[in-house]
């Protein structure tokens, strides 16, 4: 009862204490923080895929598989930027991951469980990586082969600066799991769809949905087929629950492998990022996995630029952009600034952070 009691009313930022225009203006080192930076001039489009449930089985040592399930995105993680990614959860929480990467800013501060989204999105704009993309002329979409309406998404991506918005209501030729989840193959097309559709650069922000939880403990081998085989866990249900994850995760790569295949002879400059939005619905614990942390997935940023660097990093969620940005010499919003110049474990970070995510949001907005 008090869990779910929390999570009907403990919701939203509470003003912090040292809340004001002058803590803001502090922050900012009045207001230099907040000044324009030139940038390079390099303007290719940019395309974050968020992969749903992604998780390299290899980390889990216990697993023994017939071929390994994921080749294209090993070659992408061993050539170039690379790491892990910290999610603000695991199993579930979708689009708490997608909050972080948007924003720049961190869930720690909402309420137990809250969903963004869900809660102020739906009724309140904020700076995203749209918004401030949109500020330099791109064209800014988002795409989900799921419901429009899952998370609210129809809704809230307006508020954060989208464009556009392609749900699976409007995609063709889409194929289904054996748990009915929508397959990742269709979002290939719907990507290049987009990229040559407009005459500018676009900002696509794509979320899948293949590897979605819960996996079956049996088969249906008569209409789907299963070529890569899993054991070691000492349970046949358990065996098979992985059997079946691994082969979507397979496909998943196969997707990855397609859309890098199409951007290579793509006319136009692309970055691609792509990472894991949280760790599958297994019951693991940071023992079982290589790197002792569940919440810890991968991300890779790949383009078809000559000479892009390659600049590997362990990072959280909400410093993605931050890096990708920087990267590309782009000119960066308010919270990729303060991302910029402070790390976490600095003095006074979360305080400060905590503070602009309130003002944001839920104060009057003097950043």
């Amino acid at each position: 009862p008090y869990c779910f009691s929390a999570s009907l009313f403990n919701t939203g930022i509470s003003e912090p204490n040292d809340y004001n225009k002058d803590t803001i203006e502090k922050i900012t080192d009045n207001r230099e923080m907040t000044e324009s930076t030139s940038d390079n001039g390099v303007r290719p489009n940019v395309l974050f895929v968020q992969l749903e449930s992604f998780f390299d089985p290899i980390e889990y040592e216990d697993l023994q598989m017939s071929e390994d399930p994921i080749p294209n995105l090993r070659k992408m993680f061993q050539n170039y930027s690379s790491g892990y990614f910290k999610a603000p959860s695991v199993g579930a929480g979708t689009a708490n991951t997608e909050f972080e990467v948007l924003t720049g800013m961190s869930m720690r501060f909402f309420g137990p469980g809250e969903y963004p989204y869900k809660t102020i999105l739906g009724k309140q704009t904020i700076e995203t990586m749209a918004t401030q993309l949109k500020l330099d002329g791109y064209s800014t979409h988002a795409m989900h082969n799921h419901d429009g309406t899952f998370y609210d998404r129809y809704k809230v991506y307006k508020n954060m600066g989208f464009d556009t918005f392609t749900p699976m209501e409007y995609m063709y030729n889409l194929h289904l799991t054996q748990k009915n989840w929508e397959k990742d193959d269709v979002l290939t097309g719907e990507i290049m769809k987009t990229l040559t559709f407009t005459t500018s650069r676009d900002f696509i922000f794509t979320v899948s949905v293949q590897g979605h939880g819960r996996y079956p403990s049996e088969l249906d081998e008569e209409n789907y087929s299963y070529p890569i085989r899993v054991a070691g866990t000492g349970d046949e249900a358990l065996d098979t629950q992985w059997t079946y994850y691994c082969n979507q995760l397979h496909e998943m790569d196969e997707f990855i492998g397609q859309i890098i295949e199409r951007l290579k002879l793509f006319n136009e400059p692309v970055v691609l990022v792509m990472y894991g939005d949280h760790l599958p619905g297994f019951e693991l614990t940071d023992d079982d996995v290589e790197n002792g942390n569940l919440y810890q997935t991968e991300y890779f940023v790949w383009s078809n630029m000559d000479n892009f660097p390659v600049e590997d990093e362990d990072l959280a969620a909400y410093q993605l952009s931050t890096k990708v940005f920087d990267m590309l010499g782009f000119e960066k919003s308010y919270v990729q600034k303060f991302q910029s110049k402070y790390k976490p474990g600095d003095e006074n970070y979360d305080d400060e952070l905590e503070n602009i995510e309130y003002d944001m949001l839920y104060g009057k907005r003097y950043m």
